[in-house]
């Protein structure tokens, strides 16, 4: 499989805290923020032997924005980080993601959303790469930042009605920053066309047909500079479902039949049954669970965790992740979280050696688990800390390796809605 880096954000558990903190105001169309974290990682490049650990400090300007005008809504947030290491300041770095949108309608049956995120992050966790040109692994330690871009609009007419007809485009891309990497850059234009009945006010349901144009550009050198491509179509026929059986339980569901076709390295075609599942039940007014089953592809997984690109799902010929995200509210003042994932990712990859071409196939498994508890004593300060153990093994080290890592941090937080 043409493997990517997974993007291990600097700021995730931070970016994330101020993310809900701006939810839970939905009075206050406005809001922007300071922030500043320190976390100690056992394990900074995510190696196998010889792991390194250090400190990080991460300073963050955190705004957002969810404003009704008329008949549109436009809504988005920034956060803009400064990624500091105590001793590993090669990798020192500067991250942001950056979210904009607007749901528009019109005085007829026609209304729609477009939405546009773009996120750039220390990609470090996976350090090991195949060499193209001698087709052996090779453990590489740069300095690479990701950057992802996003672009979506649906259009949906007759909304007013039962039967909804909905049109739709998708633009992605994942580059690089460092020249070892553009072999995983990869970018596609999806488009979608398709039908939603409501059944009910708590369920509605719609099958649509997807088509998807993508490449990876600099999958293959033999002489620097001159890259061969592969090119990937993908064809889908999606049936999609939302159901609100009740006042605590709420129900996303996609199952997709998919094929993918490669012009380069056939063992990544793919023919199936693909799909995902989100499941957000409140079984009390202080408890939340938010759980998710996926199954997908490496080019899709990656953009199935919802914001950014998620690269512990991505990279596999196809990846299976379940999850869940619990959250209680201990009192007005004091949250705690925490979160669980595991991902079985199946590898593959056609490497270009002298001669020929040698495929290589395996597997490997990954679990995340976190923990954390944030007190907010005002509207306008925060403070909150987390722990977090995530493992990995692995069938063929020339395309994953296993790891272990920890980290434990904490941070303070000053935000003010209007």
């Amino acid at each position: 499989m043409k493997l990517r880096h997974p993007l291990a954000a600097s700021g995730a558990a931070l970016c994330a805290a101020a993310a809900s903190l701006g939810a839970q105001a939905q009075n206050t169309p406005y809001y922007i923020g300071i922030s500043q974290g320190f976390t100690h990682e056992s394990n900074v490049l995510h190696t196998e032997r010889g792991a390194v650990s250090d400190t990080l400090s991460v300073t963050s300007l955190l705004a957002g924005v969810d404003q009704r005008i008329g008949r549109q809504r436009v809504f988005g947030n920034l956060n803009y980080s400064i990624n500091r290491f105590q001793e590993s300041d090669r990798l020192n770095n500067n991250s942001y993601g950056v979210l904009l949108g607007v749901d528009w309608e019109t005085i007829e049956r026609i209304s729609g959303t477009v939405s546009l995120r773009a996120d750039q992050a220390l990609s470090r966790y996976d350090y090991i790469t195949v060499n193209n040109a001698a087709g052996v692994p090779q453990l590489v330690t740069d300095r690479n930042t990701a950057r992802s871009l996003q672009f979506s609009s649906i259009t949906r007419i007759g909304v007013v009605t039962r039967l909804t007809a909905e049109l739709g485009f998708n633009h992605q891309r994942i580059d690089h920053s460092s020249a070892l990497y553009d072999f995983r850059d990869y970018h596609h234009n999806a488009f979608s066309a398709g039908l939603r009945y409501q059944f009910s006010g708590s369920l509605n349901a719609g099958i649509a047909a997807r088509f998807t144009k993508g490449t990876y550009p600099h999958l293959r050198t033999n002489v620097p500079g001159v890259y061969a491509s592969d090119d990937v179509d993908r064809r889908d026929i999606d049936l999609t479902a939302n159901w609100t059986p009740g006042g605590a339980s709420a129900l996303y569901g996609r199952l997709s039949l998919s094929q993918t076709d490669h012009s380069l390295g056939g063992g990544n075609n793919f023919s199936g049954v693909t799909g995902a599942l989100t499941w957000d039940w409140r079984p009390t007014g202080k408890l939340r669970f938010v759980s998710t089953l996926s199954h997908d592809t490496g080019e899709e997984a990656g953009y199935l965790g919802g914001g950014g690109y998620d690269m512990a799902l991505s990279n596999g010929r196809t990846t299976t992740a379940i999850g869940t995200q619990a959250t209680y509210e201990l009192s007005s003042k004091v949250v705690i979280d925490g979160s669980a994932r595991l991902v079985h990712r199946s590898l593959s990859a056609d490497v270009a050696v002298p001669g020929g071409v040698n495929s290589l196939s395996g597997s490997d498994n990954f679990s995340r688990f976190s923990l954390g508890v944030r007190w907010s004593p005002t509207r306008v300060f925060t403070l909150g800390c987390s722990a977090s153990l995530e493992s990995r093994t692995t069938g063929n080290r020339a395309l994953s390796y296993p790891y272990d890592a920890t980290s434990l941090g904490c941070y303070g937080q000053a935000m003010l809605r209007f």
